[in-house]
C-alpha cells in the first residue's frame, strides 16, 4: 500500500491526474451525453460536421489517455520491481552481516571462557590483574 500511497501523493506523478481525465473523457462517451439540443444539430448541420466524427474523435483522445495511464502504471510497476530487488539485496547484506556478527560474539564467549579457566589456575592466582584487563577488553568488545 505504501509505494502506491507515495505514487498517487507524488507532485511530479501525472497518474491521478490522467486516471481523472480518463473518468471524464469516458464520462463524455456515454450515449446520454450525445443527445445534442436542436441548436446543436442546427449547428452542426451548418458546419458539416458529422456525430460519428465526433464521438471517433473522443474515442480517439480516450485511447491516448488509458495509453497515458498505461504507461504511468508500467513506470509504477517498474520502480516497485527495482525497489524490491534492492530490498533483497539489503536483507541478504543484513543477514550475511549478522551471521559474522554472531561468529565474532561466539569467539569473544570462547575467549571470555579461556581467560575464566587461566584465572583459576595456579599461574594467575598471585597477580591476576593482567588477565582481568584482557577479560574486560573481550567483554566490552563482545
Amino acid at each position: 500500500k505504501r509505494p502506491v500511497k507515495e505514487m498517487m501523493n507524488d507532485q511530479s506523478n501525472q497518474l491521478p491526474n490522467q486516471l481523472h481525465q480518463l473518468k471524464e473523457m469516458v464520462s463524455q462517451l456515454e450515449p446520454d451525453y450525445l443527445k445534442d439540443s436542436p441548436l446543436k444539430k442546427w449547428t452542426n448541420k451548418l458546419l458539416r460536421r458529422s456525430p460519428i466524427e465526433q464521438y471517433a474523435r473522443k474515442d480517439q483522445t480516450v485511447e491516448a489517455q488509458v495509453e497515458q495511464v498505461i504507461e504511468g502504471l508500467l513506470s509504477g510497476k517498474d520502480k516497485l520491481q527495482e525497489d524490491t530487488l534492492m530490498l533483497q539485496q539489503l536483507k541478504d547484506v543484513a543477514k550475511q552481516r549478522i551471521t559474522n556478527l554472531n561468529q565474532q560474539i561466539d569467539a569473544g564467549n570462547r575467549l571470555h571462557a579461556m581467560l575464566e579457566e587461566e584465572m583459576i589456575s595456579e599461574k594467575w592466582k598471585d597477580n591476576p590483574n593482567a588477565l582481568k584487563k584482557g577479560q574486560l577488553k573481550v567483554v566490552s568488545r563482545v
